[in-house]
Order: C-alpha cells, then structure tokens, then sequence
C-alpha cells in the first residue's frame, strides 16, 4: 500500500512539474513590434551641442531606451556626447517588463567641416569659417556640400578631403572666371576625393602659381565662353599633377577651332609643368610659344588614362610629352605649320614626342 501511494505521488509530483513548465512556456517574453519603433532626426548642423535622435515607442511611454556609441555600454540620451561635425554610429536599446530587449542602430550625422591643423581639430558650420581657418599644411574635411557663389582663392597650401561623399558646386548665381584660383608661390592645393561640378558657370580651377594636385577628385562641368580650357587652366610656372580621379565633360559640342576642343579639360602652358601617374583626363593641351625660350615646361605621362593629346608647336619651339607609362587614347603631334595641322601617332611607351614634326 505504501509503494502505490508512493506511485501516485511521484505521479502528481510529474503532473505539476509539467504544468509548472507549460505555464512558464506560456508568460514567456514578448517582441517588440517593430513597426511601432519611432526614430527622430537623424541629421544635424554644428552647433556646439551635442546631438542625438529619439526614439519612441508607439503608444507605451513606459519604455524605457538608453544608447551606445561601442554596442556595448548603453546609457541614457543626456549621457551621450556627439558634440563634433561627423557621422556616427549609435546604436539603441528598447527594454520593458515583459518584453525582450530590443537593439538597433542609426547613423548620426553632424554636417559641417572639420579643421586639423596639425593634431589639432576643430568644427566649423560653414565652409568659410573653415576656410578661413586652415593654416599652412592643414586640411578640411567636408562633412556636406558646398555651393559656392564666387572664386575660392587659394593662397596656402592645404587639402580639402570630400571623404568620396561630397561636393562643390557652382551657384546659380556665380561670379567669376573659376571655381579655384591659385596666384600664389610655393602653395599646393589638394583635392581629394570630391566632386567639383562647375555647371557650366565657370572654369573648374586656374593655376598661375603653386602646384594643384588630384587625389581621387572629379572635375566637370567647366564652361568659359570667352576663352578656351574649361577644366583646369595651368599656366605659367605653375605645376600640375593627378594621382587618380577625372577631368572630364568640359567640351562644348560646337568647338571647331583646335585649341578650344584639345583643351577642353586640361591646359598645360608653356612655361607650366605636369605629371599623370593616375586617374583619366579627356583633352589636354600642351602649349608652346615665344615663352618657351627660357623655362619651357613639358607634361609627363606615368599611368592613367589621357584619351586625347595634343602637342603643340609655335613661334620656333614645340612642346613636350614624355610617355613613361600608362595609356594614351589619341596622340596629335603639331607639325611645324601649327594652326592645328598634326600627324597622329600611336604613342608607344618611352618616348619623348616634340611638337614640331613634318608630314
């Protein structure tokens, strides 16, 4: 009798064991309905505070979230610190009794521009602000577009980093000859990787003096109407050099006089010099005249792509290409008669071509 009653107690003993799980199995923790997840603003100008988005959950004000800028350590909104023109990840987390906690993230931008001059980095709201504070050797880093509503004149030696997102533009309203003008000695300016769209406002840059470089940069767009070289202009002493990005779309479709259409996008002058080791240009235009007696410049070819060349030959002297590597598309060697009568030639690495040649 007592082992039955034994039995029957371990049977019971099973029963509310098995109810006792079916019954945890049935309060277990709920989802949060994703659709009912609210994100704020995401997207701010610099102001010196700091900024974050909110998120709300429809209807239930008792949720409580807290933020991460690592993923790891939530915290709550006041807590956070994005202070900095920026883009940053934040990631967030929705926790309520009874529900299981729910983590996500959004980026945070903060537009504006950036300043390092040496180890020192400052936030700017505007382009000019920050273009007015770069020292000697510093760069902007662009955090948003810039329109621009009149030349950029450059007279120091600095980069101005798109970080491959962002662009200059033209206004619709531009005055002026030129996006970017250099008319300074012993200056560099680097564009990298940005977009510089002159639409059709003006010539993208004019180089007098100091050496421009691109660095992953795209240029179009140029238009003059009362001159030729609508990309970029380089002239005098000044030096000229494209590690990668294009300089291209500048040729007016009526261009019929030879010096207006082979330099549509890249004019090297006569006294100037240059180097592709990268990238693609569409026109260049290699100068010569009287100026090339004393100082002539000449044009290397490293790598890249030029699919259009034109050398020329005038007042007695012809211009210079040296081909070390890299492709050239269409090579045109000006014959002595010049006025644009040239021999093509295939250009064939190692070769150093001279405007000036006879039919």
């Amino acid at each position: 009798m007592k082992k039955f009653s034994k039995i029957i107690a371990s049977v019971f003993m099973l029963a509310v064991v098995v109810i006792s799980g079916a019954m945890l199995v049935g309060c277990g923790e709920k989802d949060f309905d994703k659709d009912k997840i609210k994100i704020g603003q995401t997207s701010f100008t610099y102001d010196g505070s700091s900024h974050v988005f909110e998120v709300t959950y429809e209807d239930d004000k008792d949720v409580q979230v807290t933020y991460s800028l690592d993923g790891e350590t939530f915290v709550q909104k006041k807590d956070v610190d994005l202070k900095e023109v920026g883009t940053y990840t934040v990631y967030f987390k929705l926790s309520q009794k009874g529900y299981k906690d729910y983590q996500d993230s959004k980026e945070v931008e903060i537009k504006g521009f950036t300043v390092a001059n040496g180890s020192a980095v400052t936030s700017y709201a505007t382009f000019t602000e920050a273009f007015n504070n770069v020292q000697k050797d510093g760069i902007i880093k662009m955090n948003e577009d810039i329109v621009v509503s009149q030349p950029l004149v450059a007279n120091k030696t600095f980069v101005l980093d798109g970080q491959g997102k962002y662009k200059v533009k033209a206004s619709q309203t531009f005055s002026g000859g030129n996006i970017l003008e250099m008319e300074t000695s012993n200056t560099t300016v680097t564009l990298k990787n940005v977009e510089i769209d002159a639409l059709k406002k003006a010539r993208v840059a004019y180089v007098a003096a100091g050496k421009l470089v691109i660095n992953g940069a795209v240029l179009k767009n140029g238009y003059r109407a009362d001159t030729w070289a609508y990309g970029v202009y380089v002239t005098k002493s000044a030096e000229f050099e494209m590690i990668s990005g294009s300089i291209k779309g500048h040729q007016r479709k009526t261009d019929t006089d030879y010096t207006y259409k082979y330099s549509a996008d890249l004019w090297i002058g006569a006294n100037a010099t240059g180097t592709i080791n990268g990238g693609e240009v569409d026109n260049m235009f290699i100068n010569a005249n009287s100026y090339s007696k004393t100082n002539p410049g000449k044009f290397t070819v490293k790598g890249g792509k030029l699919n259009n060349a034109y050398v020329e030959y005038g007042d007695n002297y012809g211009a210079k290409l040296e081909f070390k590597g890299g492709e050239i598309v269409k090579l045109r060697i000006s014959t002595t008669e010049s006025n644009g009568n040239f021999v093509e030639k295939t250009a064939v690495v190692g070769t150093t071509y001279v405007g000036g040649v006879t039919e």
